[in-house]
């Protein structure tokens, strides 16, 4: 991950351009594009583009029937008993094509998991 200031030269002034992300890395989510204008002035243009750490929220009920759910270790296939049931859990992680989530972690009250 890039920290420190990048500095683009040869731009136009009163041109519009946008800075667009082609990849994120791991853990982080995709930035929206950022469109800006160079102005005339001799100061140069600042474009800030944020990192974000992927989160999703997931609940232990289904949708439908309200149901609790189990969270269910995938090295051994068996219930996540430290998962509570009735709060809300965030991963952070790469979400896959398939739906997965890989290199995954879900914080509750209690515990961090490393690995479903």
């Amino acid at each position: 991950m890039i920290e420190e200031a990048q500095m683009i030269r040869g731009l136009k002034s009163d041109e519009e351009y946008t800075l667009h992300e082609d990849f994120a890395f791991i853990d982080y989510t995709m930035t929206s594009d950022i469109t800006f204008t160079i102005d005339d002035s001799d100061k140069p243009a600042k474009v800030v583009k944020k990192d974000e750490i992927t989160k999703v929220k997931i609940s232990k009920a289904d949708a439908t029937t309200g149901e609790d759910q189990k969270v269910i270790m995938e090295d051994t296939g068996k219930p996540n008993e430290t998962v509570e049931t009735g709060t809300d859990h965030l991963l952070r992680g790469v979400i896959q094509d398939n739906g997965r989530i890989d290199r995954r972690e879900i914080s509750g009250n209690r515990d961090s998991i490393k690995r479903l």
